[in-house]
């Protein structure tokens, strides 16, 4: 089943070709396409009734709110609601896991890039729990421990330059299945099936000129040993740095079931590990904090 957010956007592309004509304004904010107004009919209402005591009702309407998604303006208003929640739940210990759904919600939301890996950041310090299964685009079946270690093999093969062990384990449809559920730790591939690109890697491997042995015969000097002149002693995918952590990363995240916060982090994220704390979250979406109360069609402070 496709992710919310892959649903949610082919829905706001329909929507922006079929309902454009027909947009119309609710009030600073909620300028919209027929969508979230239409299915939600007292969404205002509901706005102008949330009470920042209650934090867990902004939460349960930006699910709504997500759910029910057309446009650029809906994403935003749940946006703003999780943000709200988050931060409004912090003041609450009963209310810790409310903060980790809120988090959730946004990464959801979220297209990978900067601010994704943001959140990701904040949600390894608010919640060092949540296996890394949560953090990939589309979390692969439940019970396929065994295609996942395949997968990393497969990925190990790749890295390594093994290239004969990887792409027999490659064209096995099960262990690709797997690895498209973890694209989104491995943005390199663009949005081609992670199997296929990864095969394209191990094409030129095992060295021609070595075997992977980093070493060959001198060709004039026959008892003498001299550094491969293909490999350079290191046979698999030549590239950047970046890009061979990128291989680890996902390796690791394919091998990751519980993961520690900061592991979590680095396997999760394209972007280099850094603190952000859970009080920026509000400078991530340019939300004022404090303005928690809506009237009039615009968001106040209380």
């Amino acid at each position: 089943m496709p992710s919310m957010s892959c649903r949610m956007r082919c829905l706001r592309a329909t929507a922006l070709v079929v309902f454009a004509p027909f947009a119309l304004v609710l009030g600073p904010g909620l300028a919209q396409a027929p969508g979230v107004s239409d299915r939600l009919p007292s969404l205002e209402q509901r706005l102008e009734s949330l009470d920042p005591a209650q934090p867990n009702d902004y939460l349960d309407l930006a699910e709504e709110v997500a759910a029910e998604s057309f446009t650029e303006s809906d994403i935003r208003l749940a946006q703003r609601l999780a943000v709200h929640a988050s931060r409004l739940s912090r003041a609450e210990p009963a209310t810790e896991t409310m903060q980790t759904s809120a988090l959730l919600l946004l990464i959801d939301l979220e297209d990978p890039g900067p601010r994704r890996d943001a959140l990701l950041g904040i949600l390894a310090q608010v919640d060092a729990t949540t296996p890394i299964q949560r953090l990939v685009r589309r979390p692969p079946p439940s019970g396929d421990a065994d295609l996942r270690l395949e997968a990393a093999v497969a990925v190990g093969a790749v890295r390594a330059g093994d290239g004969h062990a990887a792409r027999q384990r490659l064209e096995d449809q099960r262990v690709a299945a797997v690895l498209d559920g973890f694209a989104g730790v491995y943005p390199a591939a663009s949005g081609r099936p992670l199997a296929a690109y990864l095969a394209s890697l191990a094409e030129d491997w095992p060295c021609p000129e070595c075997g992977n042995d980093g070493a060959r015969t001198n060709r004039e000097r026959r008892r003498e040993l001299e550094l491969c002149p293909n490999c350079r002693g290191d046979p698999g995918p030549v590239g950047a740095i970046a890009a061979r952590v990128a291989l680890l990363r996902l390796e690791a995240a394919l091998l990751s079931g519980e993961a520690t916060a900061w592991s979590r982090r680095l396997n999760a994220s394209s972007a280099p590990a850094r603190v952000v704390l859970p009080g920026d979250l509000a400078a991530l979406y340019a939300v004022d904090p404090d303005a928690t109360v809506f009237r009039d069609g615009a968001w106040v402070r209380p």
